[in-house]
């Protein structure tokens, strides 16, 4: 029996159509709309709220960003997700780290050089910190150290699936490798899940790109995925209907 408890959707729940309209920020009342985690609240039968209990704290803050950095043209795609989220639940501590590595993967090959970096360099401290909290405590020790200029070793330490992301930007990982390699005690970092997940966010909105609303889709879908037990590439949620659109948009703030 694990230290921890754990929730999962049995099954993706359908969309019902009297569900309110999907749109940015937070609202008082389901008259006035609903952004994707009060959706969710709805789902689970909670009080309406854009921070219920039924999602992890970081995946529900990854979808509230995800949400309100979308444009309202393209928040449309991510209404068949929100079933995902109710019941997705964990004390396991490597769940954030698995939320957080699944966004800054996404944001990482279509960022900046000093983006890819900065990315590179949380992805692999996350990787590292979810290694050593895999155990039943969190105790005082050492993140384990590579040699200087070297590539990440599918080990424990960093899993394979990351160590094939991390290639695809091997000048970022060879200079966060060096970077991250001082990093020695736990007591000398402050956790970076929280800030890589949103670094990931405000990368992609920052681009201005055309497929903007696409990434940050793939980044919330992956991250449900990470934490679900699904690779990225095979899960997929059918909505029951065509999700709705606000036609308008109300202020919009990527964290809340």
């Amino acid at each position: 029996m694990p230290w921890f408890s754990t929730t999962r959707p049995q099954a993706p729940q359908p969309v019902p159509d009297a569900l309110p309209v999907l749109s940015a920020g937070r609202h008082r009342t389901p008259r006035s709309g609903a952004c994707f985690m009060e959706w969710a609240s709805l789902l689970a039968g909670e009080r309406f709220s854009d921070h219920p209990s039924c999602t992890h704290p970081l995946l529900a803050h990854l979808a509230r960003m995800v949400n309100d950095a979308t444009t309202d043209a393209g928040r449309g795609a991510l209404a068949p997700l929100v079933p995902s989220v109710v019941g997705l639940f964990s004390e396991d501590p490597r769940w954030t780290y698995d939320v957080a590595i699944a966004a800054a993967l996404v944001a990482l090959p279509v960022a900046g050089e000093d983006d890819q970096r900065a990315l590179a360099a949380g992805v692999l401290t996350c990787e590292r910190l979810r290694a050593l909290r895999s155990t039943t405590a969190l105790r005082s020790t050492t993140i384990p150290r590579p040699p200087s200029g070297t590539e990440p070793t599918a080990t424990a330490e960093v899993r394979a699936t990351t160590l094939a992301a991390l290639r695809t930007t091997p000048e970022a990982t060879a200079w966060a490798l060096d970077f991250t390699a001082g990093l020695v005690s736990l007591h000398a970092v402050h956790d970076p899940a929280a800030a890589l997940t949103e670094h990931a966010v405000v990368v992609v909105v920052r681009l201005g790109r055309d497929d903007a609303d696409a990434l940050l889709a793939r980044m919330l879908r992956d991250a449900i995925a990470a934490v679900g037990g699904q690779s990225p590439a095979s899960r997929t949620v059918t909505p029951s209907v065509a999700p709705r659109v606000a036609s308008a948009a109300e202020p919009t703030a990527l964290t809340r």
